[in-house]
């Protein structure tokens, strides 16, 4: 007999809008080109899996509701926003990865954090949901 094996535990935590066609195109744009260096587990937030979650790393439904938001297991770090999508990138494929390190840079922080708080406030608009 063939111990069962448990699902491994996910070192990266994606919570985002399950209803916005632009979230889900994105989350299936990390899971085609992430590396395999990392374990990721995609939750949207109007899962009951995102909404148990909540009080172990100190979010609230407004929060979740307002922008992405990456749990990194290992470092025990939420990434929100822009930096969420940074994070995410760094893991990706070249040439993601290098956006994602440059998304970082403090003199583009200004940048990077407009365009998101822009797309964030009309992502309902630009796709239909899947």
């Amino acid at each position: 007999m063939i111990p069962s094996q448990s699902p491994a535990k996910p070192e990266i935590i994606i919570l985002y809008d399950g209803l916005c066609g632009l979230c889900q195109r994105g989350m299936n744009f990390f899971r085609s080109e992430k590396t395999d260096h990392a374990t990721w587990q995609f939750n949207s937030i109007q899962s009951q899996e995102a909404l148990a979650m909540l009080d172990d790393w100190g979010l609230t439904i407004d929060d979740i509701h307002r922008v992405m938001h990456v749990i990194n297991v290992q470092e025990q770090r939420v990434y929100i926003a822009e930096d969420a999508v940074a994070h995410c990138l760094q893991f990706c494929r070249f040439p993601w990865n290098i956006l994602g390190k440059g998304m970082t840079l403090s003199w583009l922080k200004p940048v990077t954090a407009r365009g998101y708080a822009w797309i964030a406030a009309r992502r309902h608009r630009f796709l239909p949901p899947l």
